[in-house]
This record gives C-alpha cells, structure tokens and sequence, in this order.
C-alpha cells in the first residue's frame, strides 16, 4: 500500500487528478496502457444509486433499503445495518454493471470512517472520500483527513457500540491517532493506493501472487 500526504487546501479533486495521473504513468507503454486507461470516469454515490435504482442513497430509509434487497438479490438477512444494505448493493448490483475505469465519490456520511465530511450541493452530509475501480478491482481509497479528535473519538466509539450490539468482536480504539489529533495534526489529504493491484493491470496478470514476492501460500 502506498500512502501519500498532501498539503493544506488540497482538494479531493486534484487528489484524484494525482492518482489519474499515477495510473496512467504506470500502464504508458503496456499491453494495458490502451484508450481505456485515458480517461478515468467519475460519479457520485448517489449519481449510480439513481442511475441503477432511482433511488437517493443519503435519504432511503433502512426499511425500504431492506425491502429493496428481497427484490432484487433476493437475501433475507437480520440484523444489518443502513451501511450493510448500501454496501450490498453497490458491491452486488451496481459494481458487477460497471465497466473501464472509474472513482466513486461522496460517500454516505456513516462510511466517512477516518474523513472529513461536507454537505454537498442537495444540502446532504457526504463524506469527503472517493475510491477508484480498475478492471473490476478496487485500487485505491482516499480521503480529506478527519482532524478533530473529540468527532474522531465519537466515530470510534460508534463503531464500538454497532459491533456490541451485533455480537461482532470488539477492536480497541487507536489511541495513538486520538494523540496525533489532540498535538495538532494539520489539515490534509490522502490516498491509500494498492501497488500491486496496480502492477496487475500494468502487466495484464490475473492473479495477485503473480504481482508480489511472497504469497499466503
């Protein structure tokens, strides 16, 4: 995994144009570097949520989301979570229909995780994060830094008290981020970029072992 950091004012967009960027340096001149890879496309998370189901993300409730589910992947399922529906969705009927290369951006505020969030121009909360698909793979997942310890806190134990109450195993809370936020982390932004991933579509490979030195196996 490869993380960079930016400077304050950075924006979520020029952080993707950086990683478009990397992509297309990485595959210039491979069996790979082809038309497909010019031009990375992007949408909004409720852009394809609209576009596959004519529905708002941000504002469905979770009971709708659920009936929604039945319907159209036909899994009955107790117990999930408004984020367990959407990512469902997305992973089951949304992504296996997208093809090329694009980034997903604006996120539901309650997968910011580690981000920052905005309200966009629908006056929704949308965390400031995006994720680019390459080839069916996901490849990288950046984000506008969380910088304020008491909210960071929050999440963490938001997070805790889902995972209690689903009987899920509980992970302590990362401290030493909480410390890095309390001594004053600046504003900033970042990707986490799979390079091995990346070395796949670079070479045209279709397994992972073939990209890294040491395999699980």
């Amino acid at each position: 995994t490869l993380l960079e950091w930016y400077q304050p004012g950075y924006s979520l967009s020029q952080l993707m144009d950086e990683v478009e960027a990397l992509v297309h340096l990485v595959t210039q001149g491979t069996a790979q570097g082809t038309a497909s890879l010019i031009d990375i496309s992007r949408f909004s998370y409720r852009e394809l949520f609209q576009q596959y189901l004519e529905i708002d993300p941000h504002k469905i409730s979770t009971d709708d989301l659920e009936l929604l589910v039945k319907r159209e992947i036909s899994l009955v399922a107790q117990g999930l979570s408004r984020t367990d529906y959407l990512q469902l969705i997305l992973s089951q009927i949304i992504e296996p229909n997208m093809h090329g290369n694009w980034f997903l951006y604006d996120y539901p505020e309650d997968q910011a995780a580690l981000a920052q969030v905005k309200t966009d121009n629908a006056g929704v909360k949308v965390a400031q994060r995006f994720e680019l698909f390459c080839s069916g793979m996901e490849i990288a997942n950046g984000y506008y830094e969380l910088t304020d310890p008491v909210e960071q806190r929050r999440r963490f134990e938001s997070d805790l008290d889902k995972r209690q109450k689903s009987n899920r195993a509980l992970v302590p809370i990362d401290e030493n981020l909480i410390a890095a936020l309390e001594s004053g982390l600046p504003d900033c932004a970042g990707v986490a970029l799979g390079v091995d991933r990346l070395l796949m579509i670079a070479t045209g490979t279709k397994s992972i072992s073939e990209v890294i030195s040491f395999t699980t196996d």
